[in-house]
């Protein structure tokens, strides 16, 4: 076997447990879409908390009900945090959250969703600093093709406020 054959076979290979294995939430539903214009303006962070005693970042999201019933956030991604110097990030491309994976839902899903996010203590922002939370969010997904991509509903959103230890 050639150099050239085994490294296209290789690629085929690669690509077909990506697409069979791999699922992870894709925003390609904007507020047009369906499900995602009821509530698309409700949708948002409700709330940011500092744990005094150890590096936690505690956040709590809500996504509006839908034309298909009830909503709830099914994945984060680009979820990052900022205090003038401070700053760090949580998710870069998207994750589900809220007992999802793929197209399943666990029977512990909440509306409003709560979870809290360790950063690194030398990014820890000063007791009454005022910090920025950016965020996207997703719902409303599900599975549209023979794997891989899961298409959600999603909104990038910000949340600023002052830190309270």
């Amino acid at each position: 076997m050639n150099q050239k054959y085994f490294i296209f076979l290789f690629t085929l290979l690669a690509f077909f447990l990506e697409k069979t294995h791999g699922c992870h939430p894709s925003g390609v539903l904007n507020q047009e879409d369906y499900d995602c214009t009821p509530g698309w303006n409700g949708v948002n962070i409700t709330d940011v908390s500092w744990d005094k005693d150890s590096p936690k970042m505690y956040i709590t999201t809500y996504t509006p009900d839908g034309n298909n019933g009830p909503n709830a956030p099914h994945a984060y991604g680009h979820f990052t945090f900022s205090a003038g110097d401070k700053r760090d990030r949580f998710v870069g491309n998207p994750r589900f959250v809220n007992t999802h994976h793929c197209t399943v839902k666990g029977s512990n899903e909440v509306n409003p969703f709560a979870s809290y996010w360790l950063y690194d203590e030398k990014n820890r922002p000063a007791d009454g600093s005022t910090f920025t939370v950016w965020l996207a969010i997703y719902w409303y997904c599900y599975y549209a093709d023979l794997g891989g991509g899961i298409q959600c509903c999603h909104k990038n959103v910000n949340y600023t406020n002052t830190v309270k230890y």
